[in-house]
C-alpha cells in the first residue's frame, strides 16, 4: 500500500502566515551604492539630482499571478515602510531607493526613512556663489519631495508637476542624518542645525500638512573633543497653513499642496532595478 503524502499549499497556510510570506515577496531591497562615483548610471534633472536610470515600474509579482485569491491577498496586502538613501556630495544628489514596496497604493500613507549621507557640505550653505543660487540642496531635496507625492517612487515624470496630482503620502518621514565629509569636519555642526531648521519649519509652517504626519530626525557628529554627539528630534506636522511662510516656500521651489482624502486609491505596482 502506497503512503498516502500531505499536499501543502499556500492557501493551506493560516492566513497571518500567509501575510508573513506576502511581506517578505513583496518587499524589494538592494543595496545603497558605497560612494557618489559608484552610483551606476543615472540621469540628470533639476536641482543637479541625479536620478537613477529607467523607471520603477515592474509587472505584477508572480505571486499574484497563482490564483484569483492569492491576487486578492496581496493587492490588498499593506505594506507600511520604505527607505531612501540620498548621497550629497557638493551640489551633486543622488537618491537610491533600497527598501520599497513592491505594491503601493495610491493615497495610502507610506512611512519613509530617508539616509542623507552628505560627503561635502557645500551645497547647503546660505552663502553659495555664481553660478549657484543660495541652498541649492535644499531645493533639490525639496524638488525630491515634492515629486514624491505626485510621482511616487519614480520621482520625475515626463510631463509638468501638477498640485492637484497628488497621489501620494507619507505618514512618518524619519530623516537620519550622517556626515561622511573628511575634509572639512568642522563645519558639520553648523550643516547640521541648518537642515534641523528646514525640517522643523517644514512641520511648523504646515506646507505639508495632509501629506505628511510626523517628520522625525536622527543626526550625530562628532564633537571637538571626539566625542559622539547624538540628536534627536521629532515634530507634528502643523495641521494649518501659515500663508506668509508658504509664500516664501514657492520661491524655494515648493509651490503649495492640494489636499486630499486618504481613501487608499488604486494600486501600482513599483520594484527597484538592479
Amino acid at each position: 500500500m502506497e503512503a498516502s503524502k500531505d499536499h501543502l499549499s499556500l492557501l493551506g497556510l493560516p492566513r497571518e502566515l500567509r501575510d508573513h510570506i506576502y511581506n517578505y515577496v513583496l518587499t524589494v531591497t538592494r543595496k545603497a551604492p558605497p560612494g557618489p562615483f559608484h552610483a551606476g548610471q543615472r540621469t540628470r534633472g533639476r536641482y543637479s539630482i541625479h536620478y537613477h536610470v529607467g523607471s520603477t515600474g515592474m509587472d505584477l509579482p508572480n505571486i499574484a499571478l497563482t490564483c484569483h485569491q492569492i491576487r486578492e491577498e496581496v493587492l490588498d496586502h499593506d505594506q507600511t515602510h520604505a527607505e531612501l538613501d540620498i548621497m550629497i556630495r557638493a551640489y551633486l544628489v543622488i537618491p537610491t531607493w533600497i527598501v520599497l514596496p513592491a505594491i503601493l497604493k495610491c493615497r495610502q500613507p507610506l512611512n519613509v526613512t530617508v539616509n542623507l549621507r552628505v560627503f561635502s557640505p557645500e551645497g547647503f550653505h546660505s552663502n553659495d556663489g555664481w553660478p549657484r543660487q543660495p541652498g541649492e540642496c535644499f531645493r533639490a531635496l525639496y524638488c525630491l519631495l515634492y515629486e514624491y507625492f505626485i510621482a511616487g517612487p519614480r520621482f520625475h515624470c515626463d510631463r509638468t508637476l501638477d498640485p492637484a496630482d497628488i497621489k501620494y503620502s507619507i505618514g512618518i518621514l524619519t530623516v537620519k542624518l550622517k556626515s561622511l565629509d573628511i575634509y572639512t569636519p568642522a563645519v558639520w555642526p553648523t550643516v547640521m542645525r541648518s537642515i534641523l531648521g528646514k525640517l522643523k519649519a517644514l512641520a511648523s509652517t504646515g506646507i505639508v500638512s495632509g501629506h505628511v504626519k510626523t517628520i522625525r530626525v536622527y543626526a550625530e557628529y562628532h564633537g571637538s573633543d571626539g566625542t559622539c554627539q547624538i540628536v534627536e528630534k521629532e515634530w507634528q506636522v502643523a495641521s494649518t497653513l501659515d500663508k506668509a511662510a508658504s509664500q516664501l516656500w514657492r520661491a524655494q521651489g515648493f509651490p503649495p499642496l492640494h489636499s486630499f482624502e486618504h481613501d487608499g486609491g488604486d494600486a501600482e505596482i513599483f520594484g527597484i532595478q538592479p
